[in-house]
């Protein structure tokens, strides 16, 4: 089970996706430390975006170090897809001490970051 939904109907809902090889590669992946790295250098960066970009979403790929603005969650993840799509990004609400969670993203939305 994914986000609450039962695999069945993720395999319908999420078209040419392999949802196993997806959840393996997930599990490889240090969330800690990817949690960590993005909350160091956002603490390192966060002036150049507090309060001029307070509301908005900034990612953050831990590896590259690279930022990506966007006005919405899913704004900030397209623009760091595009250059590096298979990274696990940290993600942060600018001016505020938490974001939304991927769990609250419409499917619709998460389609098109994984494409």
């Amino acid at each position: 089970m994914l986000a609450g939904l039962p695999r069945s109907m993720l395999y319908g809902t999420i078209k040419e996706m392999d949802i196993d090889a997806q959840v393996k590669s997930l599990q490889k992946v240090n969330l800690d430390g990817i949690s960590r790295a993005g909350k160091k250098i956002y603490k390192r960066i966060r002036s150049r975006y507090e309060p001029k970009y307070n509301g908005q979403f900034l990612a953050i790929n831990p590896k590259t170090k690279k930022e990506y603005l966007g006005k919405t969650t899913f704004n900030a993840v397209q623009k760091a897809k595009k250059d590096d799509p298979d990274t696990v990004l940290y993600l942060v609400k600018i001016g505020y001490e938490t974001t939304e969670s991927l769990n609250h993203t419409s499917w619709e939305e998460i389609e098109k970051i994984l494409r």
